[in-house]
């Protein structure tokens, strides 16, 4: 069914110096899917328990239910599910109703940005403030090898100056994406324009960036990414881009640091539960086995905290001047250096690597680096800033290529 792009375009409202729109509910199908999921798991998560405990109370033994110290057992019963299952399962519906039913805005004061989805007795509002604002972002889904359905959808990503993303929609049809990112900027303009000098936000001031289609597309981009830290230092005869360390908390993410936080906590607990038992002699069994699980679990503890903290003190250097490129990269145990004469240069690109999952699960996922092509080189390649985004690789590459004039 085709759709009328003039009821689905996006209407602004402005007064007393602020302007909002709301988004029509065109939410992908697809999406909806993991929310009915979420809906139905949360249901089961509190419906579940309390069956068993009512048929336990209808068809259990006599004398088991009849009993007087049975009496406290519904209120027991009770507190647990308020006291687990129920907060999740609210937790998960409250966020399946969001993305299933959630009508969402889109609010701009002089001040901030702001997001606010309801749905019935459910809502949720993240904001960024504009002073801390850097532009916008149009990402497309990188399932589309898997799901066609999505080749005319797309997402739309408020980014922060220091990188942090504000996602305003998800898998939306281009046209809605492509408008509000055209209008943002010039709303956030207007919005701001009582304001003094110093303190308006200008629309050319706000970045428009553009995630390639797919995994393996490659863009030339002439702007730096939006929030990228790299930092460059031009001058006519050299430019410079130095990747500076991440650090250790802002280069794990979030799952990674619960992971890790869990291995220090069981860490912990082994050091000063396990060990003591071992050396008083308490433990049941054979104690080889307890020191090879402090062992195993000790050297597994410290590889994750030394690769997340090798990841986090990671930096590098790109040197280019009208007869050299230099690379330069440094890590917590190993470094690599090399240079190479322009005239010797066949090809300078981002390399996508394609990788299968083995297993029932299979999959496929993507990793990138920046590669240098010479016919003078005899080694093996090196896989330049591969912890690096795609969109920062592809800026790289095309500063070095208009350095240098390469095609």
């Amino acid at each position: 069914m085709l759709q009328n792009h003039k009821t689905d375009r996006v209407v602004w409202m402005q007064a007393g110096g602020s302007a909002n729109c709301e988004i029509p509910q065109l939410l992908s199908p697809f999406a909806k899917i993991p929310a009915a999921l979420a809906a139905v798991f949360a249901v089961l998560l509190v419906g579940m328990p309390t069956l068993f405990f009512l048929l336990f109370l209808v068809l259990g033994p006599k004398e088991v239910v009849e009993d007087p110290g049975f009496a406290m057992a519904p209120l027991i019963f009770m507190g647990f599910m308020f006291f687990l299952p129920l907060p999740v399962a609210v937790f998960i519906l409250r966020w399946a109703s969001l993305i299933a039913f959630g009508k969402t805005k889109i609010l701009i004061d002089d001040e901030r940005l702001r997001l606010s989805t309801k749905a019935g007795l459910f809502w949720s509002t993240c904001q960024c403030k504009l002073k801390e604002l850097g532009g916008f972002r149009i990402e497309f889904s990188q399932m589309l090898e898997a799901n066609k359905h999505l080749a005319e959808r797309s997402s739309l990503v408020a980014v922060r100056k220091d990188g942090r993303a504000l996602y305003l929609l998800r898998a939306y049809p281009d046209h809605i994406v492509n408008q509000l990112a055209d209008e943002l900027p010039l709303k956030i303009e207007e919005v701001t324009g009582v304001k003094p000098v110093s303190e308006r936000v200008g629309a050319s001031s706000l970045g428009s960036e553009v995630q390639a289609v797919g995994p393996t597309e490659v863009l030339s981009r002439t702007e730096k990414p939006i929030g990228s830290k790299l930092v460059v230092e031009d001058s006519r005869q050299e430019l410079i881009i130095r990747v500076p360390k991440p650090g250790f908390l802002k280069k794990t993410s979030k799952a990674a640091k619960l992971v890790i936080a869990g291995f220090m906590l069981a860490e912990v607990l082994i050091l000063g539960i396990l060990v003591p038992a071992l050396i008083a002699g308490k433990v049941d069994g054979d104690p080889a086995a307890g020191w090879v699980i402090v062992v195993v679990f000790t050297l597994l503890n410290g590889c994750v905290v030394l690769y997340n903290l090798s990841e986090g003190v990671r930096r590098g250097t790109l040197r280019v001047t009208e007869s050299q490129l230099t690379l330069e990269e440094a890590g917590l145990f190993s470094s690599n250096q090399q240079t190479w004469q322009v005239d010797t240069i066949d090809s300078v690109k981002v390399k996508i690597d394609r990788h299968e999952r083995v297993g029932e699960d299979g999959g496929v996922s993507y990793s990138c680096h920046l590669a240098v092509r010479s016919r003078m080189d005899i080694e093996e390649e090196v896989e330049w800033f591969d912890n690096l985004e795609k969109s920062e690789l592809e800026w790289m590459v095309t500063s070095i290529k208009d350095r240098l004039g390469l095609e």
